[in-house]
């Protein structure tokens, strides 16, 4: 899946381990895994089963207030989903050019999400990663 694809390489990453860091802190892969699909069911019009209760936009914007959330980061973030939405949704899985598609419909959701996530533009590698 997208987020199984997307997590692995978050926390593989050792180019950037400040990056990792950030959601190692939080829990282990599966966690990680399962918080992200069950949150892209219920933004993407499935039922609300993300905690089991409803998890909308402004939440997760919540949520990411207690990170340090840079223009750093969000690229780091955008990096790893670029590389898994080209592993999740290949042009082998889907013809008529519908995997650009999806691809690109995700890819500036992923953008403008991000963009709103971001909570300072100290992008200090060494300063607090966490914004409590």
């Amino acid at each position: 899946s997208l987020s199984t694809a997307f997590y692995k390489r978050v926390y593989a990453d050792d180019e950037e381990p400040w990056f990792r860091f950030m959601f190692e802190s939080r829990g282990d892969l599966d966690l990680a895994i399962h918080g992200q699909v069950t949150f892209f069911v219920q933004q993407f019009g499935g039922p609300g089963m993300y905690g089991g209760f409803q998890k909308d936009e402004e939440f997760m914007y919540h949520v990411h207030t207690l990170f340090k959330v840079t223009p750093r980061s969000m690229d780091r973030w955008m990096f790893h989903m670029d590389y898994a939405l080209e592993e999740a949704i290949s042009d082998e899985k889907y013809v008529g050019g519908r995997a650009q598609q999806m691809r690109s419909v995700l890819r500036a959701y992923f953008l403008e999400f991000g963009e709103k996530t971001i909570n300072t533009q100290d992008d200090d590698p060494e300063a607090p990663h966490r914004t409590y």
